[in-house]
């Protein structure tokens, strides 16, 4: 059986799905990695230490993180210890992109986006753990309309249970709030990096910070479909 914890990251232009997909022994290490991050934190800077680990949040200096006071090093070196202690874990990922169809006019309906990164996620997690006889519990971050996306996964396995029966998929999707969950934390900042990395290609900047910090994970990580205009970095893993 594995588990697959889910969450989005997105701006005006690009939309990034990040499944995390772990076996259930691994995830009591995973948490308490992110937990020490949390104290190291709240040593360093007085963070609560039940702060959330929200990757915009360390990322930008905003909110709980504000406290980093633009160290980007400091920022950095936190992602890169997050990341290599999802690849470490032996944990795959899975990321699904999506851009707007002209991003320099039209703002991305980050609704309509969602929909389609998770059904093409929910899909192909189907088919691997069919081809794999496994099972998965889908774990995704509360976003709002999660009981019409709920609808939709329960649509998609009872088409699946034609293929195989029982389906792989089981039960339900749940949504849970990020706050509470270190594991959904840990794909915010997958996604969170995918997304970057995806922006980094299109602006070709001189530093590409989360290209670097992908390579972390790229041997983990396997960019499952793009859609739209986006496109995935060379080395997807």
């Amino acid at each position: 059986m594995r588990l697959a914890y889910i969450d989005e990251s997105y701006d005006r232009e690009r939309f990034v799905l990040a499944v995390v997909l772990v076996h259930p022994e691994d995830v009591p290490t995973i948490c308490a990695s992110l937990d020490a991050e949390a104290e190291w934190a709240h040593g360093t800077f007085g963070i609560p230490r039940d702060v959330e680990i929200h990757a915009q949040q360390v990322m930008q200096d905003k909110g709980d993180w504000s406290p980093l006071r633009s160290d980007t090093r400091l920022r950095l070196r936190l992602a890169h210890r997050l990341l290599t202690t999802v690849a470490s874990s032996g944990a795959r990922v899975f990321v699904v992109a999506y851009s707007a169809p002209d991003h320099t006019a039209t703002p991305l309906n980050a609704a309509l986006a969602y929909r389609m990164c998770l059904d093409t996620a929910i899909r192909v997690l189907g088919r691997k753990m069919r081809e794999r006889q496994e099972h998965v519990l889908l774990v995704a971050d509360d976003v709002s309309g999660a009981d019409d996306y709920r609808d939709d996964f329960l649509h998609l396995r009872g088409g699946m249970e034609a293929l195989d029966r029982p389906s792989r998929l089981l039960d339900t999707i749940y949504f849970v709030p990020s706050r509470s969950s270190r594991m959904i934390q840990a794909a915010d900042m997958v996604a969170y990096v995918a997304r970057r990395v995806l922006q980094e290609a299109d602006a070709l900047p001189l530093r590409q910070p989360a290209t670097a910090l992908w390579t972390v994970i790229a041997n983990s990580a396997t960019w499952l479909t793009v859609l739209g205009n986006a496109s995935a970095p060379e080395n997807r893993g």
